[in-house]
Protein backbone atom coordinates (compact mmCIF):
# COMPACT_ATOMS: atom_id res chain seq x y z
CA UNK A 1 0.00 0.00 0.00
CA UNK A 2 2.74 2.27 1.16
CA UNK A 3 4.46 1.36 -2.18
CA UNK A 4 1.50 2.10 -4.45
CA UNK A 5 1.42 5.55 -2.78
CA UNK A 6 5.04 6.52 -3.50
CA UNK A 7 4.68 5.43 -7.10
CA UNK A 8 1.64 7.76 -7.48
CA UNK A 9 3.19 10.31 -5.90
CA UNK A 10 6.44 10.08 -8.13
CA UNK A 11 4.61 9.88 -11.29
CA UNK A 12 2.08 13.03 -10.48
CA UNK A 13 5.56 15.09 -9.80
CA UNK A 14 7.15 13.91 -13.34
CA UNK A 15 3.95 15.00 -14.69
CA UNK A 16 3.46 18.43 -13.17
CA UNK A 17 7.69 18.45 -14.32
CA UNK A 18 7.18 17.60 -17.47
CA UNK A 19 4.06 20.28 -18.39
CA UNK A 20 5.80 22.63 -16.59
CA UNK A 21 8.62 22.49 -18.64
CA UNK A 22 6.51 22.32 -21.98
CA UNK A 23 4.38 25.55 -21.00
CA UNK A 24 8.09 27.20 -20.26
CA UNK A 25 9.92 26.20 -23.61
CA UNK A 26 6.57 27.27 -25.45
CA UNK A 27 6.18 30.24 -23.51
CA UNK A 28 10.46 31.74 -24.52
CA UNK A 29 9.54 30.32 -28.42
CA UNK A 30 6.48 32.16 -29.11
CA UNK A 31 5.82 35.93 -29.88
CA UNK A 32 2.84 37.80 -29.09
CA UNK A 33 0.64 38.31 -31.77
CA UNK A 34 0.73 42.52 -31.61
CA UNK A 35 4.44 42.38 -31.67
CA UNK A 36 4.45 39.78 -34.51
CA UNK A 37 1.93 42.47 -37.03
CA UNK A 38 4.61 45.42 -36.01
CA UNK A 39 7.34 43.35 -37.01
CA UNK A 40 5.46 42.24 -40.33
CA UNK A 41 3.76 45.68 -41.68
CA UNK A 42 3.80 49.06 -39.36
CA UNK A 43 1.36 51.20 -39.17
CA UNK A 44 0.93 54.65 -39.26
CA UNK A 45 -1.80 56.63 -39.32
CA UNK A 46 -2.22 59.88 -41.67
CA UNK A 47 -3.16 62.17 -38.31
CA UNK A 48 0.12 61.15 -37.19
CA UNK A 49 2.30 62.35 -40.58
CA UNK A 50 2.18 65.77 -39.79
CA UNK A 51 3.71 65.16 -36.14
CA UNK A 52 6.63 62.74 -37.45
CA UNK A 53 7.68 65.27 -40.01
CA UNK A 54 7.59 67.89 -37.83
CA UNK A 55 9.67 65.68 -35.12
CA UNK A 56 12.24 65.08 -37.59
CA UNK A 57 12.63 68.55 -38.68
CA UNK A 58 12.65 72.17 -38.07
CA UNK A 59 8.89 72.43 -39.27
CA UNK A 60 7.89 71.53 -35.71
CA UNK A 61 7.60 75.27 -34.69
CA UNK A 62 5.82 76.02 -38.76
CA UNK A 63 3.91 73.13 -38.86
CA UNK A 64 -0.03 73.95 -39.16
CA UNK A 65 -1.27 72.79 -35.48
CA UNK A 66 -5.09 74.21 -36.65
CA UNK A 67 -8.26 72.25 -37.26
CA UNK A 68 -7.91 70.67 -40.67
CA UNK A 69 -8.97 73.06 -43.46
CA UNK A 70 -10.17 73.29 -47.13
CA UNK A 71 -6.52 74.64 -47.77
CA UNK A 72 -4.99 71.10 -46.07
CA UNK A 73 -6.08 69.29 -48.97
CA UNK A 74 -5.39 71.78 -51.70
CA UNK A 75 -3.28 71.88 -55.09
CA UNK A 76 -0.32 74.44 -55.22
CA UNK A 77 1.78 75.57 -57.84
CA UNK A 78 5.12 77.36 -58.86
CA UNK A 79 6.86 76.93 -55.64
CA UNK A 80 10.05 77.77 -55.34
CA UNK A 81 12.26 74.44 -55.74
CA UNK A 82 9.54 72.04 -57.66
CA UNK A 83 7.64 72.45 -60.76
CA UNK A 84 4.08 71.95 -61.92
CA UNK A 85 1.43 71.36 -59.58
CA UNK A 86 1.81 69.39 -56.26
CA UNK A 87 -1.90 68.33 -53.71
CA UNK A 88 -1.56 68.49 -50.27
CA UNK A 89 -3.04 65.57 -48.21
CA UNK A 90 -3.63 66.50 -44.50
CA UNK A 91 -0.98 69.57 -45.11
CA UNK A 92 1.95 67.27 -46.34
CA UNK A 93 3.16 66.45 -49.75
CA UNK A 94 5.92 63.30 -49.94
CA UNK A 95 7.85 62.03 -52.88
CA UNK A 96 11.33 60.51 -53.71
CA UNK A 97 13.33 63.24 -54.36
CA UNK A 98 15.02 61.47 -56.86
CA UNK A 99 14.32 58.24 -58.44
CA UNK A 100 16.20 55.09 -56.29
CA UNK A 101 16.88 58.18 -53.35
CA UNK A 102 16.04 57.16 -49.77
CA UNK A 103 16.04 61.22 -49.19
CA UNK A 104 12.30 62.95 -49.58
CA UNK A 105 11.10 66.05 -50.57
CA UNK A 106 8.33 67.40 -48.61
CA UNK A 107 6.34 69.89 -48.63
CA UNK A 108 4.25 71.15 -45.84
CA UNK A 109 1.18 74.03 -45.12
CA UNK A 110 2.72 75.82 -42.24
CA UNK A 111 0.03 77.07 -39.08
CA UNK A 112 0.53 81.04 -40.80
CA UNK A 113 -2.80 81.75 -42.50
CA UNK A 114 -4.54 84.64 -43.30
CA UNK A 115 -8.00 85.47 -45.14
CA UNK A 116 -9.18 88.69 -46.74
CA UNK A 117 -9.39 90.81 -49.87
CA UNK A 118 -6.70 91.39 -52.04
CA UNK A 119 -6.98 93.09 -55.57
CA UNK A 120 -11.22 93.21 -54.50
CA UNK A 121 -10.93 89.02 -54.30
CA UNK A 122 -11.66 87.18 -50.97
CA UNK A 123 -9.79 84.69 -50.44
CA UNK A 124 -6.99 83.46 -47.85
CA UNK A 125 -3.35 83.55 -47.89
CA UNK A 126 -0.76 80.20 -46.83
CA UNK A 127 2.91 79.91 -46.11
CA UNK A 128 4.47 76.65 -47.02
CA UNK A 129 7.89 75.36 -46.41
CA UNK A 130 9.75 72.87 -48.77
CA UNK A 131 12.93 70.61 -47.62
CA UNK A 132 14.13 68.40 -50.38
CA UNK A 133 16.10 66.00 -47.62
CA UNK A 134 19.00 68.43 -47.04
CA UNK A 135 19.11 71.66 -44.39
CA UNK A 136 17.38 73.95 -46.43
CA UNK A 137 14.25 75.21 -45.56
CA UNK A 138 12.41 76.98 -48.44
CA UNK A 139 9.19 79.21 -47.76
CA UNK A 140 6.85 80.44 -50.08
CA UNK A 141 3.57 82.50 -49.65
CA UNK A 142 0.21 81.45 -51.72
CA UNK A 143 -2.53 83.06 -52.11
CA UNK A 144 -6.13 80.86 -52.55
CA UNK A 145 -9.71 81.72 -53.79
CA UNK A 146 -12.53 79.34 -53.67
CA UNK A 147 -13.98 78.37 -56.98
CA UNK A 148 -16.71 76.20 -58.01
CA UNK A 149 -16.04 74.71 -54.02
CA UNK A 150 -12.62 73.82 -54.43
CA UNK A 151 -9.49 76.07 -53.03
CA UNK A 152 -7.41 77.29 -56.44
CA UNK A 153 -3.93 78.50 -55.96
CA UNK A 154 -3.86 81.59 -58.19
CA UNK A 155 -0.77 83.45 -57.35
CA UNK A 156 2.76 81.73 -55.67
CA UNK A 157 5.67 83.92 -54.74
CA UNK A 158 8.93 82.69 -52.76
CA UNK A 159 9.75 84.18 -49.39
CA UNK A 160 13.34 82.81 -48.72
CA UNK A 161 15.45 80.29 -47.35
CA UNK A 162 15.59 79.14 -43.50
CA UNK A 163 13.53 81.94 -42.25
CA UNK A 164 11.49 82.30 -38.87
CA UNK A 165 8.19 83.16 -39.97
CA UNK A 166 6.40 85.61 -37.30
CA UNK A 167 3.25 86.72 -38.42
CA UNK A 168 0.82 86.62 -41.49
CA UNK A 169 -1.90 89.10 -42.13
CA UNK A 170 -3.97 90.54 -44.95
CA UNK A 171 -4.52 94.13 -44.26
CA UNK A 172 -5.91 96.72 -46.60
CA UNK A 173 -5.38 94.54 -50.02
CA UNK A 174 -2.19 93.91 -48.90
CA UNK A 175 -0.68 90.50 -47.88
CA UNK A 176 1.88 91.52 -44.75
CA UNK A 177 4.09 89.23 -43.61
CA UNK A 178 6.22 89.38 -40.39
CA UNK A 179 9.84 87.36 -40.43
CA UNK A 180 13.49 87.00 -39.36
CA UNK A 181 16.17 87.11 -42.16
CA UNK A 182 19.55 85.83 -41.83
CA UNK A 183 22.19 88.67 -41.61
CA UNK A 184 25.66 87.89 -42.82
CA UNK A 185 27.17 86.07 -39.52
CA UNK A 186 23.81 84.86 -38.62
CA UNK A 187 24.21 81.21 -38.31
CA UNK A 188 21.84 78.94 -40.21
CA UNK A 189 19.73 77.91 -37.72
CA UNK A 190 18.86 81.26 -35.99
CA UNK A 191 18.17 84.05 -38.55
CA UNK A 192 18.11 87.89 -36.13
CA UNK A 193 17.37 90.51 -39.54
CA UNK A 194 13.62 91.98 -38.59
CA UNK A 195 11.43 92.16 -41.68
CA UNK A 196 8.02 93.00 -42.99
CA UNK A 197 7.03 92.68 -45.98
CA UNK A 198 3.92 93.59 -48.43
CA UNK A 199 2.34 91.75 -51.18
CA UNK A 200 0.02 92.88 -53.63
CA UNK A 201 -1.95 90.87 -55.82
CA UNK A 202 -1.54 92.34 -59.95
CA UNK A 203 -3.17 89.65 -62.07
CA UNK A 204 -1.79 86.05 -61.47
CA UNK A 205 0.77 87.50 -59.48
CA UNK A 206 1.98 88.23 -56.27
CA UNK A 207 4.23 91.84 -56.49
CA UNK A 208 6.52 92.52 -53.19
CA UNK A 209 5.37 96.42 -52.79
CA UNK A 210 7.82 97.02 -49.39
CA UNK A 211 10.25 95.20 -47.54
CA UNK A 212 13.21 93.24 -48.87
Amino acid sequence: MIRKHLNFNLSFSILLLMIFAVSFFQGCQSVPTTVQEVEKKPVIKESAVKKSVAKETPLMKETSVLKETELDNAEYSSLSILKGKIKLSHGIFRAKAAKGSHSETIVALTRHMASGKVDNKEGSAAILVTTTGGKGFYYDLAFMVKEKGKQKNIATAPLGEQLTIKSLAIDKGQIIVHMLKHKKKDPICCPTMDVTQRYELRGNKLVLVSGK
